[in-house]
């Protein structure tokens, strides 16, 4: 027992060697069989009582159902303590390499001759407390481990919660419906990319016979970023002066102006790149102005004619101050106009060419009316591509 300690205090075990218990593995006899506890029992009980070590003695080599109780043993420590369990140390009468191969296969941790001297106890003692001590270190990390993974996970539920009040601060922010002003019908087809978007839209009427409507992109700087952008852009977007009894709609141009101020203002380390296009419709008589701050340019899809791109300049908003000139066109009866943004028409894309999936699909589709017909197109854009970017269709169409 000496000896044993030495070797508990040497092998750097977190735990001392505290108790050293035999279990005899023997067949009680039948007057015992109702006082007797079996050697799986015996070992749990030691092993509760706070033993380290258990010795397991057979009663000679060839004693029927030893290794079996052996087994029972190491099935009962694992079961009960998991890897906290104590050793088995299995001595025989005879250690031959069958004995030895039947006690390990069976769970024994090492195998000795009953009749072993310490100095050949000890050795294998020490190595197993080496075991115990790497792993009581990593039964410690794989604890840290843990805890960070609940952590990380708690972090990422209150990531996931985040995301969607925002993703439903966003959608509030878009029309629950598309108005119908006059001659004017409108329709859209929206897919962000994940659950909170950089594209944002509206349509909204500015007095009795106009209506303004624009689509945006608050581009790179992560989703929640680029909603709360849009929430901003959408909040700060000024149409109309009111003075007094009379008022004055702003031409797009100007309106895009002030907005671009108002990013100016904000002063953020990184300039706030958005892009959009706003224009203002007539629904009596079809007059539209529009401006455009690096947005795609605005499809026009005549009744009868070939699909063209109506084009204008203009830079981003939030990065420097800039003009933003007014482009004038008209809409007639059966036109249709498609605003959209750079996830169905990549904005490196030079504007006019008429070989693009945009004007094939608007071509084919443009006899639909104005829902039908975006259904259309975007059910046609998103079957022929895989796109990276959130999807917005907006259209017009004049009855």
């Amino acid at each position: 027992l000496a000896a044993l300690s030495r070797a508990g205090s040497e092998g750097g075990a977190r735990t001392p060697l505290r108790l050293i218990a035999e279990v005899k593995l023997r067949s009680p006899s039948a007057g015992e069989l109702s006082r007797v506890l079996t050697p799986a029992e015996r070992a749990l009980r030691y092993a509760r009582a706070g033993a380290t070590m258990i010795s397991v003695l057979t009663d000679g080599p060839f004693f029927g159902g030893s290794f079996a109780d052996l087994a029972a043993c190491r099935e009962a420590l694992d079961a009960a303590l998991g890897p906290a369990r104590p050793f088995l140390l299995c001595k025989e009468f005879v250690l031959d390499p069958v004995q030895l191969d039947r006690a390990l296969d069976a769970g024994a941790d090492a195998v000795l001759r009953r009749t072993a001297a310490a100095d050949q106890l000890v050795p294998q003692v020490k190595a197993l407390l080496r075991i115990a001590h790497l792993h009581s270190r990593l039964a410690a990390r794989a604890a840290e481990a843990q805890n960070l993974n609940q952590r990380l996970q708690q972090a990422y539920q209150q990531i996931d919660t985040d995301l969607e009040l925002t993703r439903r601060i966003h959608r509030g922010f878009l029309p629950r419906a598309m108005p119908e002003v006059g001659r004017a019908r409108f329709a859209v087809v929206h897919r962000p990319r994940s659950r909170v978007g950089g594209d944002f839209y509206d349509v909204f009427r500015l007095d009795e016979d106009h209506v303004g409507l624009h689509v945006a992109d608050a581009m790179g700087r992560g989703s929640p970023a680029s909603s709360l952008l849009g929430i901003f852009v959408k909040k700060s977007l000024v149409t109309k002066e009111v003075s007094g009894q009379s008022y004055r709609l702003l031409p797009p141009g100007e309106v895009l102006d002030r907005l671009n101020r108002e990013l100016l203002n904000l002063t953020l380390p990184e300039p706030p790149f958005v892009t959009m296009l706003y224009a203002q419709l007539n629904c009596q008589d079809g007059s539209l102005t529009f401006a455009r701050a690096a947005h795609p340019h605005p499809l026009h899809v005549p009744a009868s004619a070939d699909p063209t791109y109506w084009h204008a300049t203009g830079t981003l908003l939030g990065v420097f101050e800039s003009d933003f000139p007014t482009q004038g066109n008209r809409l007639e009866p059966g036109d249709k106009l498609v605003l959209f943004s750079d996830g169905v028409h990549p904005p490196s894309a030079s504007p006019g060419p008429m070989d693009d999936l945009l004007v094939d699909a608007a071509r084919q589709h443009r006899s639909l009316a104005v829902q039908p017909f975006v259904n259309a197109v975007a059910r046609d854009l998103l079957a022929e591509s895989r796109h990276a970017e959130d999807f917005t269709l907006l259209a017009v169409e004049l009855t």
